[in-house]
Formats: C-alpha cells, structure tokens, sequence
C-alpha cells in the first residue's frame, strides 16, 4: 500500500515522468494575467517531506487567470475530457497543465504541485505550490479580484477537496 501511495504523491508532487510523457500543457509567467492566493496546504508540504526528503516550505492553493490565448490553447489541447467531483470543473483523463516557472529560477524548476489535472474554468485555474512561488508570481501580476471579477468560493471547494485527498493518504500511510 505504501508502494502505491508514493506512486500516486510523486505524480501530484512533481508531475513525475509517467505524466511528462502523457499529453501536458505547459504554460509559463508570459500566461498569466493575475494571482489570487486562498489558502494554506500543509498536506502537500508532508507529502512532499515523505516522498522527496525534504521541504519545500510552506504550500499554498492560489488561482492564476490565463491570457484569452494560452486558455484557448489549453482547452484545445485537451479532447478527452470528464467531469470533475467538483461541481462546473473538468478534468483532462490523460494529462496536465503544467505551470513552468523556470525562466525565473532553478528554485522554480520541478516545483512540487507544479502540474495539475483540472482544466481552467472561466480562465482560471488552480495550484497549490510553495508560498515562494505564489509570492514570486504575486510580485509580477497583479491580485485577481483587484480589477478582474472574480469568485474564488468554487476554487476554495477544489482546494478543500484536494486537501482531504492527500489527508486521506497521508492518514493511510500511518497505518
């Protein structure tokens, strides 16, 4: 069971290579329009100390709303596609986005929750990364809900949900 536990964190901590090689989409900084941090993810900061050995610090759920062009291009990229549990979201069956941050920094290369199955809804998409990140981006894009209309509450779902996800593995794993 812990064989098949680790498996599944690594695939959400860093978008290991059985992701990489399925269809992914990767969006950098030029794609992002604004940054909307909504809370706390201490489960993927445990996660990632189990898994990798070692901490990334402080991991935070935050919304980034994507250009017309990189939504578009995201959207298209993937065709197979399902509901997601959470209500108005969709997930890609076979793939993810991928936010790439290296430009900015080795730091940002590989970053854990840096992939993400959930297709952006309304231009907006979700990651729980580390608090380093979410503040790199915060310092070059403006807040969402500053000018953009914005509701974070389906968002603030999504994070819930995902929490109670790694919780539950991390709660198998005890046993």
């Amino acid at each position: 069971m812990k064989i098949f536990l680790s498996l599944v964190v690594m695939a959400l901590w860093t978008g290991s290579q059985d992701v990489r090689a399925q269809n992914v989409f990767t969006i950098d900084e030029s794609a992002i329009e604004c940054i909307q941090v909504i809370g706390p993810a201490p489960e993927l900061r445990e996660m990632s100390r189990r898994v990798a050995k070692k901490d990334p610090g402080r991991m935070v759920g935050f919304v980034v709303k994507l250009s017309e062009k990189a939504n578009r291009h995201a959207l298209d990229a993937f065709g197979d596609v399902t509901d997601s549990p959470y209500e108005g979201f969709r997930q890609s069956r076979g793939g993810a986005i991928r936010l790439d941050l290296s430009a900015a920094g080795d730091e940002f290369h590989d970053a854990p929750g840096a992939t993400t199955p959930t297709l952006p809804r309304d231009r907006f998409l979700l990651f729980t990364m580390s608090e380093t990140v979410a503040d790199y981006i915060s310092g070059q894009r403006s807040r969402c809900g500053s000018r953009t209309r914005f509701d974070k509450a389906p968002f603030e779902q999504l994070l819930r949900g995902n929490r109670e996800t790694l919780r539950g593995m991390l709660d198998q794993e005890r046993r």
